[in-house]
């Protein structure tokens, strides 16, 4: 029996695709169709598509070459001088003025500063998956960028698109911005949790003092690493051992451990002892941020010889360390600035001592005897 012919694989280009529908034919043909997106005036998305008929796979790729080659013409009819760094511009001026965190508006900055230094000079309608995939693979490879960075990029790129589409921004709103497949791999290093043990030999391994310390007050307080490093001196108060921390859920007044106290006394020592100003201000030119933080926990891992982890793993730690001394829920959520539904979903990791431990302390197949009474079975 002769083997059956490979099936052709889909292919894109300038907003079309180009797949095969059944096939082939006694000849070797292909039944093609081509399919792309419009979206209405109302912002609507409605996909498009158009059979070619049986053809060979040189015709196909003929005409889906002429379909993009229409589009193109078309465009030159009403050229545009808009490039993806207009655009990204625009989208931002209108997310910087709405309600969002600054936190927020920060992030997606970064993103678009990100995006225009790659894609910025490009015409908004040449925009397509080729240069999108170039992004992504420079990004990538070359650059060793995370792909989770990177897929970041790509959702601000895509919502950035659909505003402008919306906004009459994009001149031809027939045109889906591609989709470009980025495979994220496992998140081991931002999933891991790190023993006390190994966050102790990372920290004597930092050679930046204040980033040994924004990791030794979050290790100490279970706190988010971006609230360490916001923290100011108007919300510390070392001699009652407390302090106010801005979280998701509000600001709240939370005591200090031993460890914590310590670390900040150093800092307000070196300070000047200062009432006001941030306890981790610019250092030179440099800004204080959480990127800093996380790449000098990753440099200080590899001379430890410790398996990598983030600063937001001290948050799993935490949670992890009270539950094992037996705190209860409420207690530690309360600490760590959660809801005890979303501490236990998202923070609680539950590893095979844990539950063997469960097992021994529950007494699971034993018969509990009353006070007073002995059981005994027969046999």
């Amino acid at each position: 029996m002769p083997r059956q012919p490979t099936r052709p694989r889909p292919k894109r280009l300038g907003g079309y695709t180009l797949n095969v529908k059944r096939g082939p034919d006694p000849d070797g043909r292909w039944y093609y169709r081509l399919m792309w997106w419009e979206t209405g005036r109302g912002g609507e998305r409605k996909r498009k598509t158009r059979s070619l008929g049986w053809l060979t796979v040189q015709e196909a790729d003929e005409a889906l070459v002429a379909a993009v080659q229409a589009v193109v013409d078309e465009d030159e009819q009403e050229p545009t001088r808009d490039t993806v760094a207009d655009l990204m511009g625009a989208w931002l001026a209108k997310v910087d003025a709405g309600p969002l965190r600054p936190a927020t508006k920060s992030h997606y900055r970064q993103c678009v500063t990100r995006l225009k230094a790659e894609l910025g000079e490009i015409l908004v309608n040449r925009l397509g998956y080729e240069d999108l995939e170039r992004y992504v693979n420079g990004k990538i490879v070359s650059k060793g960028e995370s792909p989770r960075t990177v897929i970041q990029d790509l959702r601000i790129c895509r919502a950035a698109w659909n505003w402008a589409r919306k906004a009459d921004y994009v001149p031809d709103r027939r045109m889906e911005l591609p989709s470009v497949k980025v495979t994220a791999g496992d998140y081991r290093v931002n999933h891991r949790t790190p023993t006390d043990a190994e966050v102790a030999a990372t920290v004597d391994a930092m050679t930046s003092i204040w980033k040994r310390d924004a990791v030794r007050l979050t290790w100490a307080t279970g706190s988010r690493i971006g609230a360490v490093l916001g923290l100011t001196w108007e919300q510390v108060d070392i001699d009652t051992s407390t302090f106010s921390l801005r979280t998701k859920t509000g600001i709240m007044a939370l005591p200090l451990g031993g460890p914590a106290v310590a670390v900040l006394k150093e800092r307000h020592e070196a300070q000047g002892k200062p009432d006001e100003g941030k306890v981790f201000p610019k250092v030179g030119d440099v800004d204080t941020g959480i990127s800093n933080v996380r790449s000098s926990v990753l440099r200080g891992c590899k001379a430890a010889g410790v398996k990598p982890w983030t600063p937001n793993a001290l948050r799993r730690l935490a949670v992890d360390t009270m539950a094992r001394a037996g705190i209860d829920v409420a207690t530690a959520a309360s600490i760590t600035g959660h809801s005890p539904e979303v501490m236990l979903r998202h923070y609680r990791t539950v590893s095979e001592a844990d539950q063997r431990r469960a097992l021994a302390q529950a007494g699971l197949g034993e018969v509990k005897a009353e006070k007073g009474k002995v059981y005994e079975f027969p046999g």
